[in-house]
């Protein structure tokens, strides 16, 4: 405090603003993100507009940084996939770069588009972003038969120095987050979903979000190998962890949790529905 103090006191006032310039943006980040789409359509379309000023769109780029997050991803994915529009296209890349981890997850998502000029260029604001979170995503895609995407991804898991298959890395990812949750800096209040071929944001409470990271990576494992039985027994696992922290939370009387109360018999369900093999090796590493 007596430092912050010296800062943000000091007689010329140089170190003062800086300071102060510091305390605003950590302000910004702590902020509730907004979730309007009208307005992050217009700052998108600003952020991408080659008619204004690199000022102006460097502006709506800073606004869309600090007062919308995430959910100016899914109208800056878009743009990705606008084929009469190159620049716009390198725009977006560029906005989703400068969002970075914030983009990542529904970046992630969105590779699971069904149009390749979207997953091409989602590959791309990936790798300028170099996330390892996205490292079993990028192996997956080294392996696709598109030479422009799995050649970005070589050279992120390049990059990155990134070893071993992507069904390894997504069950080492599941088990990270099981095991030692997000940091405070990568908690969010949702998780991204494609739906439709659509991004869509689930609010989840703080305390289930690990666990709803960990179920998708195994889950996308489970997608790409689906005879694994690692990839099947941590997806129950997942499931299984969730049951646990659902239920201390409701036996404590969290009311954070109240929203996913309903979904214990159907996370149980699923966890059971892994098979008894994958279930007895949970028991056994317990």
């Amino acid at each position: 405090q007596d430092e912050w103090f010296m800062l943000i006191s000091d007689s010329d006032g140089q170190i003062r603003q800086a300071a102060q310039a510091i305390l605003d943006r950590a302000k910004a980040e702590r902020r509730q993100l907004s979730r309007d789409v009208v307005a992050i359509q217009g700052l998108v379309d600003a952020a991408v507009d080659g008619s204004l000023p690199h000022g102006d769109r460097q502006g709506a780029i800073n606004k869309l940084i600090t007062d919308y997050g995430e959910f100016a991803v899914p109208a800056l994915v878009a743009k990705l996939g606008d084929a009469d529009n190159e620049d716009a296209q390198d725009r977006a890349i560029y906005a989703l770069s400068q969002l970075r981890g914030a983009a990542v997850l529904p970046l992630i998502e969105a590779l699971k588009i069904d149009d390749d000029l979207t997953v091409q260029n989602a590959t791309a604001a990936l790798n300028q972003i170099g996330d390892r979170r996205a490292a079993p995503a990028m192996a997956h895609l080294a392996r696709d038969s598109r030479v422009a995407v799995n050649s970005i991804a070589k050279k992120f898991l390049a990059a990155n120095g990134v070893q071993g298959d992507e069904v390894t890395l997504q069950l080492a990812q599941a088990r990270n987050y099981l095991a030692n949750g997000v940091p405070a800096a990568a908690q969010s209040d949702v998780v991204w979903s494609l739906q439709n071929g659509h991004l869509v944001a689930t609010d989840v409470p703080a305390l289930i979000y690990p666990a709803e990271l960990a179920k998708s990576c195994a889950a996308d494992a489970v997608a790409i190998a689906p005879q694994n039985d690692d990839a099947i027994g941590i997806l129950a696992e997942a499931n299984m962890h969730q049951v646990t922290l659902i239920e201390d939370a409701l036996a404590k009387g969290d009311e954070s949790v109240d929203g996913v109360a309903d979904m214990v018999p159907e996370l149980k369900i699923a966890a059971h529905a892994a098979g008894s093999k994958s279930i007895v090796k949970i028991i056994e590493a317990a």
